[in-house]
């Protein structure tokens, strides 16, 4: 048997379709939202409700493992990674361990890798009280970033500038999962690629459009993928390398790499990295850019099935960037479509109307988002802000 741990819905992860081969052997442990998807799919699906924090997720697992030959356990979303991987250890199934995950996930562990490993990251602490994080505060200035050591999709991710909001932060979270950042002034890029045992198999750079706390103040968020012969392009792929090499060697896996580009030295610094694909649309664009679906491949791979992109992959000519709306305050009466110039490579309304929002929660919440094409980082750039703003004026506030 091969189990399954996704909440993805159907629409997004067919996986009907890209397991077809072995679907009669196939367990699916999932959310209730995304169940109705994949019934009649597979023999066994099994719904979680509050499926991305409950034990109830490991508890099946559990059982099928105990109850059937389970020889694979694949995950598709971060909050799985874990989970998957202390399960396979727990009952000898081969894939990531929990030794291998951990400093793909806990971002107090892998910058402590990344760091003895002699690449730059800011400042960073977990604070044992709220007096050991105005000390950290003291020492590196304001602002500060508090975030989850678990988190993911910047959810949990704020900047404090002030001892009074500093202690308020730390007062109301969990102490066991904060960790205190250096705020590191200047763009940030992501990184996105397929890596096998510690060696990267390619590497595809992008700069993001705002930044991943845009999301606070209604603002958009977006990337733009590098050209090869943009500057950045050989200084990220260097550095992407050489963090591959400071962390777990694992068998194949799509990694999500954040760095930041100071705006005073110009020099790199580690921001995290994720052994998962990157989200919002970035599954997207590299299967524009490669040719591959990564979404389709790292799940094949993980269920031990032949995957395509076995030999070296070979980034397109063309690059390919994306942008998400996100919610404001108020209610969403209407969002129409406006008219699609031919470099929109999708373009997709993901939110119902009527429906009332308090802004979002997430840098992946979006009500309109879409992927584009472009020639060179420049023109690709341009049409992505010059095409948000069209889409804004296609969305109707009360």
């Amino acid at each position: 048997m091969i189990v399954v741990l996704n909440r993805v819905p159907a629409g997004l992860t067919p996986l009907g379709e890209w397991l077809a081969e072995v679907a009669d052997d196939v367990a699916l442990i999932t959310s209730p939202e995304a169940a109705e998807g994949y019934r009649g799919t597979f023999p066994t699906v099994i719904e979680v409700a509050d499926y991305p924090s409950s034990d109830g997720v490991d508890e099946a697992l559990d059982r099928l493992c105990r109850s059937h030959e389970v020889t694979r356990i694949v995950h598709v979303t971060e909050e799985d990674i874990l989970r998957a991987a202390r399960a396979r250890d727990r009952h000898g199934i081969p894939g990531q361990s929990a030794d291998q995950a951990l400093p793909f996930r806990d971002k107090l562990v892998m910058k402590e890798r990344v760091a003895a490993a002699g690449l730059r990251t800011p400042g960073f602490h977990a604070p044992r009280d709220a007096d050991d994080a105005r000390s950290f505060a003291a020492g590196h200035g304001w602002p500060v970033v508090v975030k989850p050591r678990l988190g993911f999709a910047s959810s949990g991710v704020t900047l404090v500038r002030t001892m009074d909001e500093l202690t308020a932060e730390i007062g109301r979270r969990d102490l066991s999962d904060v960790l205190l950042e250096e705020y590191v002034p200047g763009p940030v890029y992501h990184v996105d690629g397929e890596a096998e045992q510690g060696e990267a198999r390619y590497v595809c750079p992008s700069r993001y459009i705002n930044n991943c706390l845009s999301f606070h103040d209604s603002v958009p968020l977006g990337s733009a993928q590098l050209g090869p012969d943009d500057p950045m392009t050989a200084r990220l792929d260097a550095f992407t390398r050489e963090t591959l090499a400071a962390l777990p060697a694992c068998e194949r896996s799509p990694f999500h790499l954040e760095v930041m580009l100071h705006e005073g030295d110009g020099q790199l610094y580690f921001c995290e990295i994720a052994s998962r694909l990157g989200g919002a649309h970035v599954p997207q664009a590299l299967t524009y850019r490669t040719g591959v679906n990564p979404a389709q491949a790292t799940i094949r791979h993980q269920a031990g099935l032949p995957t395509a992109g076995t030999e070296a992959i070979r980034l397109a000519d063309e690059l390919y960037g994306w942008v998400l709306v996100p919610p404001r305050s108020g209610t969403l009466l209407a969002v129409d479509t406006p008219d699609l110039p031919d470099w929109i490579r999708e373009f997709l309304i993901r939110a119902e109307t009527p429906q009332e929002f308090t802004g979002a929660s997430a840098s992946i919440d979006a009500i309109v988002s879409f992927v584009a094409q472009g020639e060179t980082f420049q023109i690709l750039e341009r049409r992505l802000i010059e095409f948000t703003e069209v889409a804004q004026r296609f969305t109707k506030w009360m």
